[in-house]
């Protein structure tokens, strides 16, 4: 009799166990993966002066990621302040010589052009000391730091960020599943120990093309991540609303 109550007792405490995994979804990978990785390269060859941030970093848009050596890009810019504020004086110092008729019409045409080149020339000059400083074009989180301060780089990635809100769990599902989702549907999506939570994500993306040799489609959810509270890189399971 004591037998048969531990019995009873150990099939009472498993059944809502039992009614959750009917809901899972059968999948043949879950996982989650950052919504997007932007690898930073600099746009000219040079050497690092500064880079401020380190892996692991959360970093928002427009924050300086990393400056490069600009000494001579700041002398040009100076300078080409310098002629475009002269030029500008002897336009308007000229004004008063034109109006009394003791310029020609050719003579204020060439100050003027000179003023406009000297002042498109300081355009030239602040757009390329501006590329010495890269910005973060996302909010994200800092994957990789390639290089230090005083290191020579080109093209190769120097900062590479992930974008962590949302979050896209990436889904593989048997073809025989195919008809069985929308774009739009709203599922749940339980993580593993040790963080053992679960969470609503949407259905953003179904493949319309079916891989004929595994007899698969993939599927995308989109995962909001406020604060980053759930990592990128954890396996999944789906849990379907019924």
């Amino acid at each position: 009799m004591k037998n048969k109550k531990i019995i009873l007792v150990s099939f009472l405490f498993l059944l809502p166990l039992t009614t959750s995994a009917n809901n899972t979804v059968k999948t043949l990978g879950c996982m989650l993966e950052p919504s997007k990785k932007v690898a930073v390269s600099s746009p000219i060859a040079s050497v690092i002066d500064n880079i401020p941030v380190k892996r692991g970093q959360k970093v928002k848009k427009n924050q300086l990621l990393f400056a490069l050596r600009s000494g001579i890009e700041s002398a040009n810019v100076s300078l080409a302040q310098a002629k475009a504020n002269f030029a500008e004086r002897s336009a308007k110092r000229n004004e008063e010589l034109y109006g009394d008729d003791l310029l020609s019409s050719h003579e204020r045409d060439e100050i003027e052009t000179e003023m406009l080149v000297a002042a498109m020339e300081l355009k030239v000059k602040k757009e390329e000391l501006a590329m010495r400083s890269v910005y973060s074009t996302v909010d994200g989180v800092v994957i990789e730091r390639h290089n230090n301060a005083g290191e020579y780089v080109s093209t190769n990635p120097v900062v590479e960020v992930a974008v962590l809100d949302p979050l896209y769990a990436e889904v593989l599902m048997p073809f025989e599943r195919f008809s069985d989702f929308s774009t739009g549907q709203t599922m749940t999506i339980s993580l593993p120990f040790p963080i053992n939570s679960s969470h609503e994500a949407k259905i953003t993306i179904i493949d319309p093309i079916i891989d004929s040799a595994s007899g698969t489609f993939r599927m995308r959810l989109e995962l909001p991540n406020k604060n980053y509270v759930i990592p990128a890189g954890v396996s999944c399971q789906l849990i379907d609303h019924i």
